[in-house]
């Protein structure tokens, strides 16, 4: 959402170099403050004797629980641990190429008199666009190939208590409800997809405000993308992380939250038949 807030404001105030200035110091401002608040980011446990003992509440071994079984869920889902590896790799491959999409924005914004960051970001952003296309296509082949027969919905019914059980521990340790888990959550991922299209179609020395924002908006899709890719990899690896900051359960609480209400939006649904 402050993405588009920032989009908005970029049109408002372009006004050469001086629109330039305040849209980007607003931008990686906001990008900042989303950053320091480790919105969407895992981050490791403390030592181990702090946060799982004999004496730690149910509730709390509950959700510990939880995220072990979360984590085995989805990555059953890709077939192969070789597979998974591939995966976060190749999701730490885009978060480069979009941190330095982001750079040659901002250079384009502040020197658009120079043909070099326009000539390097027409060929950045077809390979950064390729690249994501194909991990998109990779993760729908992959979640063809496994054929994971068990649903969310069979995963936490069976394994973890039902819905009510999984949302009430839930809300009580991590906060509100659905979390990470949005519509917007996936809508992001069409960042790459927006960037190469205002570059291709609207850039050339005339939004130099909007490019910065632009610019903004491809170093966040290098933060999604270095969160989402350490998630697997840390999964992989057997590292900690707390439930509250984990995507794998965010999953599952995402879905125990539509079969609460009993009623799932057709872009959750659509979410779901494709495996993601």
């Amino acid at each position: 959402m402050w993405l588009l807030l920032l989009v908005v404001l970029a049109i408002c105030i372009e006004s050469g170099k001086a629109g330039v200035w305040v849209a980007l110091a607003v931008g990686v401002t906001l990008l900042l403050t989303v950053m320091a608040n480790g919105v969407g980011m895992i981050w490791p446990w403390p030592k181990r004797e702090e946060w799982e003992d004999a004496a730690a509440d149910p509730g709390w071994r509950y959700l510990v629980n939880a995220r072990k079984v979360a984590e085995q869920w989805v990555l059953s889902r890709w077939g192969s641990r070789q597979k998974a590896h591939l995966a976060g790799w190749i999701g730490l491959f885009i978060a480069f190429l979009s941190a330095a999409a982001a750079l040659i924005f901002w250079a384009e914004a502040l020197f658009p008199e120079s043909p070099y960051p326009e000539m390097a970001a027409s060929w950045l952003l077809l390979v950064l666009l390729a690249v994501s296309v194909l991990l998109f296509g990779f993760l729908l082949w992959v979640g063809r190939v496994a054929k994971e027969s068990r649903s969310a919905g069979t995963v936490i019914r069976e394994d973890l208590h039902g819905e009510m059980v999984l949302l009430g521990q839930w809300r009580t340790f991590c906060g509100a409800v659905p979390l990470p888990y949005s519509f917007w959550r996936y809508a992001r991922g069409l960042i790459p997809a927006f960037g190469w299209a205002y570059h291709h179609f609207f850039a050339g020395g005339h939004f130099l405000a909007l490019t910065a924002v632009v610019g903004v908006a491809m170093a966040y899709f290098a933060y999604v993308m270095t969160d989402l890719s350490f998630d697997v990899l840390a999964a992989l690896n057997g590292i900690e992380v707390c439930p509250c900051r984990s995507s794998f359960l965010a999953r599952l609480v995402w879905e125990a939250l539509f079969l609460s209400q009993r009623h799932k939006p057709f872009w959750a649904r659509l979410v779901s038949w494709l495996g993601l």
